[in-house]
């Protein structure tokens, strides 16, 4: 009996001896600022154990260079984000015996708050938004006519139903911060009154021109209630300079025609 038990345990220590080493934690992935480090960290078990850590930039791992410790403190090499390089670790035990951990990845990010910036063309009353955001992960626009779009789109379009002006914002995000832009969207154009009359310019701001075919019975100005706004005029031209700010409805009645035409006062 006494001699099958020291079999026995000659037979375990040779086991546990002669075991390979084992990787019980794998490196994590790491993203690294420009200009910053972190650790990689892998643990294992086994006898007199050993470790080696390396890198592959592409064409295949490579030991690297002094990089012998459990835990390996990566650095962003100065290059401009986006940048990746994978990395593990080879754990060597006293008999030669050898584990390799899994592959972690180094991601460098600029880690730059957003810059908030769109630009649009207008469609009759649609009009198309393109984001031209830097570092930006979600968007989410205010098209400033009640409609909102939170699905981070790079580029949609809206629809407004009244010829005004909109005030458009766009707002940016990433893991760094947030920006905001707000522009303010004119859909007040230069077109014609009438295919007799035309009126220009629009928006104005001191004088509103008026050249038409036919003869001008009267000019009457509306605001946005309806009222009628006082205002100098010699059928030809209108005197805006006491007018305040905004939008309203011009009315020209010609020997013609009585023509309709939301105009923009600006400051």
């Amino acid at each position: 009996m006494t001699r099958l038990i020291l079999t026995f345990l000659l037979a375990t220590a040779s086991t546990t001896l002669f075991a390979q080493p084992v990787v019980t934690t794998n490196p994590k992935n790491v993203t690294n600022c420009i200009n910053s480090c972190s650790d990689l960290t892998v643990k294992a078990v086994g006898d007199g154990l050993q470790y080696q850590w390396q890198m592959d930039l592409g064409a295949g791992f490579m030991n690297v260079s002094g990089a012998i410790n459990d835990t390996f403190n990566v650095c962003d090499t100065g290059a401009a984000a986006p940048y990746t390089i994978d990395y593990r670790c080879v754990v060597i035990d006293q008999n030669g015996d050898s584990a390799t951990s899994l592959v972690a990845t180094m991601s460098v990010d600029s880690c730059l708050p957003p810059i908030a910036d769109f630009t649009y063309t207008v469609n009759d009353l649609e009009v198309c938004f393109t984001s031209t955001s830097q570092n930006a992960e979600t968007l989410i626009w205010n098209f400033g006519n009640g409609k909102t779009n939170a699905n981070n789109v790079t580029s949609p379009c809206s629809d407004y139903d009244v010829v005004w002006q909109y005030d458009v914002s766009l707002f940016a995000f990433n893991d760094h911060g947030s920006d905001s832009v707000l522009k303010t969207i004119s859909l007040v154009g230069l077109d014609e009154v009438s295919s007799t009359t035309k009126i220009f310019p629009n928006p104005a701001s001191d004088v509103l021109y008026i050249q038409s075919m036919a003869q001008i019975k009267s000019i009457r100005m509306f605001n946005i209630n309806g009222d009628v706004v006082e205002v100098g005029s010699n059928r030809h031209q209108i005197d805006l300079s006491k007018v305040a700010q905004g939008l309203y409805t011009l009315e020209i009645e010609t020997t013609e025609a009585i023509s309709h035409k939301q105009i923009m006062v600006t400051r």
